[in-house]
């Protein structure tokens, strides 16, 4: 799933630094992905008959996630420019949804796998972002392309659900994996050509709208990822 481009302010503010306003971003990023990791990981130890119960009823959970989850980005995206909110705390709630059908994700997945596949992840979410901050070549291009690419994506993942091609299987996980890369390094690059049109006073919104962005980035790389590393076993 994709948020919308917020790079849209009209005042230029001086009160912060380039490099303060990606480390507001990825501090926030990062809050999100301890939420989703923590709740993935004490659930079944918390709340066994809950965990349970979670996994017998698996789709009806997975689809009022993803509903819970969908309402939650469009309810940020809409309230975004209003500064008399606080949209953070409702990152952090979708970070918290996330985290439950995240639970049942890892609890099939082998420990291990899961760790390698963290650590690549998080190797190429440095690189792709250090590629985006400092190119000097214009991926919007390359952005726009990857999103639309992305709409076909879900499209196949949805048919795929019911033909269960294996082949089509492999090209989607695949596919996945270029494209959030791709997404990686131009959400970085916009995020940063953005900056100058900050309007102070939506700046925490902002920096919360964009945090959001590169954790859908990085969590669906670690997906796709997984996939493919689980297929390998």
């Amino acid at each position: 799933m994709r948020t919308y481009d917020f790079n849209k302010g009209n005042t230029i503010t001086s009160n912060y630094t380039l490099s303060d306003y990606f480390s507001t971003i990825y501090t926030k990023m990062f809050i999100g992905l301890i939420i989703t990791a923590l709740v993935s990981y004490m659930l079944p130890l918390a709340l066994p008959g809950l965990f349970v119960t979670i996994v017998h009823n698996y789709k009806i959970v997975a689809i009022l996630s993803l509903l819970v989850e969908m309402g939650l980005i469009f309810y940020i995206g809409k309230s975004m420019k209003d500064s008399s909110k606080n949209m953070t705390p409702w990152f952090y709630l979708y970070s918290f949804v996330n985290g439950i059908t995240f639970s049942v994700i890892l609890s099939f997945s082998n420990p291990v796998t899961v760790a390698v596949t963290f650590l690549i992840t998080s190797v190429m979410f440095g690189v792709l972002a250090f590629i985006g901050r400092t190119t000097k070549k214009d991926l919007s291009g390359i952005g726009k392309f990857a999103i639309a690419t992305l709409l076909g994506l879900i499209i196949a993942t949805l048919v795929n659900i019911f033909l269960q091609n294996t082949i089509l299987d492999y090209i989607i996980t695949y596919l996945g994996v270029i494209i959030f890369s791709a997404l990686i390094a131009y959400d970085n690059q916009k995020i940063q050509k953005g900056f100058a049109r900050v309007n102070q006073d939506n700046y925490n919104n902002v920096t919360t709208w964009h945090a959001l962005d590169l954790y859908l980035d990085f969590i669906n790389l670690f997906l796709y990822i997984l996939r493919i590393l689980g297929k390998n076993k």
